[in-house]
């Protein structure tokens, strides 16, 4: 074998030897093998940027949070004169992500990914009193230590009421207080307020699993127009809603968190929306970022072609420059000069007589 490589030891002098000690067939071998394996490498990444298919079935369950999520806003005890109102706040950082609900006295008024740390999710209040309470919720439906309860007062103005508000709306609790109970029932409706009302935490949604929010709409006057925003860019209308239990799908095309909307309004124009939470269980291979250069939420399925034609540029150009190095040092392989023997010409001869 070291014969056939022309391979040679030699003790390290510290001086730059000849080149005829240099192990060229080897080198070749070796950038032969560098191709077979970026091909390889190649077609294995490609089956997991395509295979829609590659998921674990098995049901295993997330890390539950150990600390709570934290509502920084709106403050404890404040006063507010608009029932729309922003909460947010920390939540705990995990992989899958959790989702964090937030309830009214037990009454789910929607909720939202936690995404780096942090939470923000609009809901909108119900004139009195409301106890706002964070609970995070693992994909896999376990939920971790609840926060503890801030209290918000909505006062409107006076000369108004929540009869006649419109916007975005999404339960809530009137005139009540103290320890949070777990149910998620309605409370008792307001004259004239457009409740949406979903009956889970979060959207759970996979590879082979749509998306679907379920949940009954209330108050408001005649049948309703439901506008659900899936969050990627896709918005789907439903027109004759009923106030029976509805139940909308969607599929997504990749698995990062979304929140969606589901708005509603009746006839007289009054409307109500919520947010919820969509996650998966699922996450696509890190390695598909190579081709994708996507984050692992994305779950892109695309091939990065810049990125795929620049490895094998790089190659070319380093087969390139090994073949002419070899070359250069090997002048037997390369095409021998053609001399051409041109006849010669004949001397003229001068004539007798002259010098």
């Amino acid at each position: 074998m070291h014969r056939l490589l022309h391979l040679q030891h030699h003790s390290h002098t510290g001086k730059l030897l000849h080149h005829r000690h240099t192990s060229y067939r080897a080198l070749a071998l070796l950038l032969l093998a560098t191709g077979l394996i970026l091909i390889k490498v190649e077609m294995s990444l490609r089956q997991i940027a395509t295979a829609d298919s590659l998921y674990v079935t098995a049901t295993v369950p997330a890390p539950i949070p150990t600390s709570p999520a934290v509502i920084e806003q709106p403050a404890d005890n404040s006063t507010v004169t608009d029932p729309n109102l922003t909460v947010n706040g920390t939540c705990p950082v995990t992989q899958p992500v959790v989702s964090v609900a937030i309830y009214d006295n037990g009454h789910l008024l929607g909720s939202t990914p936690c995404k780096g740390g942090y939470f923000n999710l609009s809901l909108s209040l119900y004139e009195g009193n409301n106890s706002l309470l964070a609970r995070t919720y693992t994909v896999t439906d376990d939920n971790g230590p609840d926060s503890t309860v801030v209290q918000v007062i909505y006062a409107p103005p006076v000369g108004t009421g929540t009869g006649s508000s419109t916007g975005s709306q999404s339960g809530g609790h009137a005139g009540r207080s103290g320890t949070v109970p777990t149910g998620t029932s309605p409370p008792a409706s307001e004259p004239g307020k457009l409740t949406v009302q979903g009956d889970k935490p979060f959207i759970p949604f996979g590879p082979n699993q749509a998306a679907q929010w379920s949940g009954v709409i209330s108050g408001g006057s005649g049948s309703y127009t439901v506008i659900i925003d899936w969050g990627d860019g896709t918005t789907n209308t439903y027109h004759s809603v009923d106030t029976n239990t509805q139940f909308f799908s969607h599929s997504y095309s990749t698995f990062s968190p979304r929140t969606v909307q589901v708005t509603a309004g009746d006839e007289n124009g009054t409307t109500g929306s919520s947010n919820y939470s969509a996650v998966s269980p699922y996450m696509p291979p890190a390695v598909g970022n190579i081709l994708t250069g996507t984050s692992q939420a994305g779950g892109s399925s695309t091939i990065n072609a810049p990125a795929l034609l620049g490895a094998y540029g790089a190659y070319v150009s380093v087969l390139a420059g090994f073949g002419a190095v070899w070359l250069h040092f090997h002048p037997g392989y390369s095409p021998a000069p053609v001399h051409i023997k041109l006849p010669r010409r004949p001397t003229p001869k001068r004539p007798a007589g002259k010098h």
